[in-house]
């Protein structure tokens, strides 16, 4: 079958690919201009920037054509605008335990303040990092805690010999809830399927109203539908993408707490209070700057400095950030 129109639309200069345990190498080699059918494709470019040209502000113009510079690799130093200062960005944090308290303070009280608690987040590189800052913020919510297991099989049965229950309940992966799943009444999480669109979307945040046995009701809180009660149901997972040598699906709530999210689940989140967990190396950090760059505001957005990858920071005092800002210092 051929002769199949197909549109596709993104910014290169975005966040790259999400390659399972990949290396900078294979994360490169995924991109779609290293593909064979790279040479077929027919480009057009947008040649003016809209969202610049509702506002009619030079100061946006300006600092619009230094983001193409900057994206185009015709500058290595960014000149940032007057009203974006780097003064007071930030604040160190020694250990996880500041950070924790810096983002998200009292939060045995706070909790039930759905606002206060929607506006926050905790951003990591890897989802080992983000489980275990969501582990430690859970229990110190005071609301109980209700435990939920996964029913895991393969799809083919003639493999059930070779990939027993208990090596499938052990494995993790991303867009998957874990084999066992911890929840509490007032907890933030995020939604790993689309269940009822626009309302239910892949990475909708919410907050747990109620865990019943075979059913959550969760509240939405940081959309345009925000104190809409939905029940999720478990329904069965399967991962997108797998290094196994078999097709495997998980029966579960498509739920993970959002305490804490990985940089790449945080694009399209607003957040007014930030911290990050750096202790390990983000190749993709860069196109983080980038993102950071490109939400220009009329109000200042401070930007906070990374000096060492085994720093952590806790970001504070932040207007208003529509996906994620960052900046690296060479």
């Amino acid at each position: 079958m051929g002769g199949l129109l197909t549109l596709l639309c993104g910014d290169f200069r975005q966040i790259l690919p999400v390659i399972w345990q990949g290396t900078r190498a294979n994360i490169v080699d995924a991109c779609l201009k290293l593909s064979s059918l790279w040479r077929l494709v027919q480009q057009y470019r947008h040649t003016t920037n809209m969202r610049v040209a509702l506002q009619a502000d030079e100061r946006a113009e300006m600092f619009a054509n230094k983001l193409l510079r900057l994206g185009n690799g015709e500058t290595d130093t960014v000149q940032l605008p007057d009203y974006v200062s780097l003064l007071n960005f930030g604040t160190r944090a020694e250990n996880i335990d500041i950070l924790l308290d810096g983002i998200y303070p009292q939060i045995h009280s706070n909790y039930e303040n759905h606002t206060w608690l929607m506006q926050r987040a905790i951003l990591a590189p890897h989802n080992d990092s983000v489980g275990q800052i969501n582990k430690l913020l859970a229990e110190k919510l005071p609301s109980q805690t209700h435990t939920y297991t996964a029913i895991n099989s393969v799809v083919d049965e003639e493999q059930a010999v070779q990939f027993p229950v208990e090596f499938l309940n052990s494995i993790e992966m991303p867009g998957l809830s874990p084999h066992v799943l911890d929840l509490k009444c007032g907890m933030p999480v995020m939604l790993l399927r689309s269940l009822k669109p626009p309302e239910l979307m892949n990475g909708t945040r919410c907050i747990i109203h109620n865990c019943n046995r075979h059913f959550v009701e969760v509240v939405i809180a940081a959309e345009i539908y925000s104190g809409q009660h939905h029940s999720i149901p478990r329904i069965p997972l399967r991962p997108s993408d797998t290094m196994f040598p078999f097709q495997f699906k998980r029966k579960k709530f498509p739920l993970r707490p959002c305490f804490a999210m990985t940089i790449n689940k945080a694009q399209g989140q607003t957040l007014k209070v930030i911290g990050l967990d750096l202790r390990q190396p983000i190749f993709a950090m860069v196109c983080c700057m980038w993102l950071c760059l490109e939400q220009e505001k009329k109000i200042p957005s401070p930007l906070y400095h990374l000096k060492d990858w085994l720093e952590m920071w806790s970001i504070q005092k932040f207007y208003k950030v529509s996906k994620v800002h960052a900046f690296i210092a060479g």
